[in-house]
Parts: structure tokens; C-alpha cells; sequence
């Protein structure tokens, strides 16, 4: 029989962020008695932000085999006369295809490619608000569409997403980056669905989550690990997505960023350092800003749970429901391990030292078990987690590599006479 009093306590703990959010946010509201001043760009949605700045985009929506709708945008540089092979970049953990443009046209990754001419595809994971539509279930009253985790991103949306910029571009292989969480879908898929290998060129890993053994970030251990324990009163509380955009903790992260000054600039930026590390100077107050207005994203309970287990057992492997429960999904007691021996095209695996959420220490022993890769270290001993999307210092000390790693694996393409190049700002 569940104890009266430990429930009691579980449900406090599991509403102590939203409490302490909703207090952030109603003190903020009252302390500076005036409206929220978010950058423009909350306003206007991928296409119009890219427009804003006279790039090309255009919307398609992604249909999974499970029933997911996502939604996947093209971005060109109108000033390209011919294209290179298509890049598909995938995002991490509770962020968007947004997240590419926060950093600004000077800044951010996916101009960059765009301005170097390749053919830009940025895709969504199922469960952020992106990613939150599906042919049957409806995320506000099914629980069947919570149940998920980054294997169903590998077995489904990674792979469905592919065939669709394929298919939009009748083109036979495209160029695959994948960001965190990104890089760890992309290396389920090359398991579970290796006949998709012969569909990539090249896979680049920014700060891969594929192995997270030494993971050092407390927060995000902790509230993964809370989640994990408490996954069945989660249920009975009805709570199967988390930290979703217009959430409480949302809201108030904005607003955050919104203070006076040097009190903004210092709270702005030491949230990410609170769940990550801290690269002074790294990334800018604006681009947090932008950031804010959409992240966390969302995604599910059962993600988190997931992570838990990535991050506890050290191992890649399918999720973990349970000895009595793996036989009857498994048939054996334990969950199948991933095959990373089928990730075997040109790699590219970037990390940094200070990455407290993918530590250089996993990147670099999933470096060693791939047949062909690269491992490129930042140059900066600061380098953390959300540098990859958000610092000012990327297109200096790590688009370099992926601009080489793509001209040279990566397929060609743009027709005769195309000169590489690498279009500095």
C-alpha cells in the first residue's frame, strides 16, 4: 500500500520548479510594474525571421510512421546561384529549429551554411511545440502521445525526416549535423535502420548524446533522475509533458532576461551556466533573450526518464522498463544494447572541455568505437554544451571544420564550375 505521507512529498517535490517559476515570474511582473519586452523575433515564427534578414525559407510538414506531425523548414541564401548536397540540422533537448536562428545572422549556424550556398533543411523532434500534432492523438488528451522517448526520435522522426528532404529535393544522400540530443537520434537510426546509412554522406555530431556517462551537470542529473522516480505518480497526477513553451518556468525565464541592465545580463546568462558551465563572453545577452521566448521547448515525462537511465548506467542501450517488462517487449530481460558499428560514414564529432552535459571524456569513446571518424576538440577551454548554437565565437573556431568536413565528404553538388568557398562575416 502506497504511503499517505511519501505521496504527499512526491507530489511537493514534483511542484516545487512550477512554484518557484510562477514566483520569478509574478515578482518580476510586479518589481518593474510594466510589460515584458521581448526581442522582435518573438513575434515572427522561422520563416519570418529568415525573411527578416532576405533569406529564402519555406515550410513542409514531416508525417512519422507512428502518426507524429513535424514540422521541417528549407532556408537558401537568395544570392546563391547554385547549391550544394542538402544539410538536414537537427536540434537538442527541449529546443526547436528556432534555436539556429537566435545567435543572429553574424553569429548562427544555419545562415552560415546558408550563406556558403548548401541547401539548408532544419527539422523538429516530436514533443516540442513544433512537433506537438499527430494524424490521431491529440497531446492535450491522450497520454498515448507522451509516450516517447529519444528512441522513438531514432526510429521515426530522424529517418522520416530524411525521406522528406529527399523527396522534396530528389536528391539520392543528403549531409546529416546533429546537435546533442540530435547526434544521438541520428546514431539509433544507423542501429535500428541501417539501410538509411546509404542515404547519408557525412553525419557531424555536435556534442553528440549518444554515450553520457560522466554527464556533470547537477540540475540536469537531478531533475532527470526526480522525474525518473517518480515517473508512475507523474501519471497518476496526469503529468506526461514537461517544461513546455508558455510554461511557467518559460515565462519566467523571459522575464529574467527582461531586468535593468547589469542585474539582466548577469541572471540572463547565469541560468544556462547553472545547467551547464560558464564561457564568459561566449554568448551574448540578445541572443539569450531570443532564446528565452522559446525555450525549454517541451517534450515528454518519459524523455527525461530516458535520460536518467542514459546518464546512470553509463550505457546506449533501448529504454529500461523492467526486467518483467523487457521480456514481454524484448523478449529478454535487458535492454538491447544500440549498434554503433553500422555509424560507419565520414564523422565528424565536435566537443569541448567544459561540456557538463556531454562530456569530452563520452565523446571521445564513441570517437574510438566508430570505424570513420573525426574528433575535433574547441579550441577554447571554456567551450560548453550551449556554445554549440548560441556563442559568437562558433563561426571563428568551429564552422571552419564543418565547412571542411562537408566540402570533402559531403557529395558535391551545385553543378559544374562550383568553387568552394567560405563566406566570412
Amino acid at each position: 500500500m502506497r504511503s499517505p505521507a511519501l505521496h504527499e512529498v512526491k507530489v511537493v517535490l514534483l511542484i516545487v520548479p512550477v512554484v518557484f517559476g510562477h514566483a520569478v515570474y509574478c515578482y518580476s511582473a510586479i518589481e518593474l510594474n510594466q510589460p515584458v519586452e521581448y526581442p522582435k523575433e518573438k513575434y515572427l515564427d522561422f520563416i519570418e525571421i529568415a525573411h527578416k534578414y532576405g533569406y529564402y525559407a519555406e515550410e513542409h510538414t514531416v508525417t512519422t510512421e507512428d502518426g507524429y506531425l513535424l514540422t521541417l523548414y528549407r532556408m537558401r541564401n537568395t544570392t546563391c546561384r547554385v547549391f550544394l548536397t542538402p544539410v538536414l540540422l537537427m536540434h537538442g533537448l527541449l529546443l526547436s529549429s528556432d534555436t539556429w536562428l537566435d545567435s543572429g545572422p553574424k553569429e548562427g549556424l544555419a545562415y552560415y551554411l546558408a550563406d556558403n550556398c548548401y541547401d539548408l533543411w532544419v527539422g523538429n523532434f516530436r514533443g516540442n511545440y513544433l512537433g506537438r500534432r499527430h494524424v490521431r492523438l491529440n497531446p492535450d488528451k491522450d497520454p498515448e502521445f507522451w509516450n516517447f522517448s529519444f528512441d522513438e526520435m531514432g526510429l521515426y522522426d530522424v529517418p522520416a525526416t530524411i525521406d522528406a528532404v529527399l523527396a522534396l529535393t530528389q536528391e539520392e544522400t543528403l549531409n546529416y549535423i546533429g546537435y546533442s540530443q540530435g547526434g544521438g537520434t541520428f546514431a539509433i537510426m544507423c542501429s535500428e535502420r541501417p539501410e538509411y546509412r546509404l542515404k547519408v554522406n557525412t553525419f557531424i555530431g555536435l556534442a553528440p548524446a549518444i554515450r553520457m556517462k560522466f554527464t556533470r551537470s547537477i540540475p540536469f542529473r537531478v531533475y532527470s533522475d526526480l522525474l525518473s522516480i517518480f515517473w508512475k505518480e507523474t501519471k497518476l497526477l496526469g503529468i506526461y509533458e514537461v517544461l513546455y513553451r508558455g510554461s511557467l518556468l518559460q515565462r519566467a525565464l523571459a522575464m529574467i532576461c527582461r531586468l535593468p541592465g547589469f542585474l539582466r545580463d548577469k541572471l540572463c546568462v547565469g541560468v544556462i551556466s547553472l545547467v551547464d558551465n560558464y564561457d564568459p563572453g561566449s554568448i551574448q545577452t540578445e541572443t539569450l533573450r531570443r532564446l528565452y521566448t522559446h525555450f525549454p521547448a517541451g517534450t515528454s515525462v518519459k524523455n527525461f526518464v530516458k535520460y536518467s537511465q542514459a546518464v546512470n548506467k553509463g550505457t546506449f542501450q533501448k529504454f529500461d522498463y523492467g526486467r518483467e517488462k523487457n521480456l514481454v517487449i524484448y523478449g529478454n530481460e535487458t535492454a538491447p544494447f544500440y549498434n554503433l558499428k553500422n555509424l560507419d560514414m565520414p564523422s565528424l564529432l565536435i566537443t569541448g572541455e567544459n561540456d557538463f552535459i556531454v562530456d569530452i571524456r563520452d565523446v571521445t569513446s564513441v570517437h574510438k568505437q566508430l570505424k570513420n571518424s573525426k574528433l575535433f576538440v574547441v579550441k577554447n577551454e571554456y567551450w560548453d554544451h550551449f556554445d554549440i548554437p548560441y556563442s559568437a565565437y562558433f563561426p571563428k573556431l568551429v564552422f571552419p571544420v564543418v565547412h571542411k568536413q562537408l566540402l570533402k565528404y559531403g557529395g558535391g553538388g551545385g553543378g559544374d564550375g562550383f568553387q568552394s568557398f567560405y563566406f566570412i562575416k
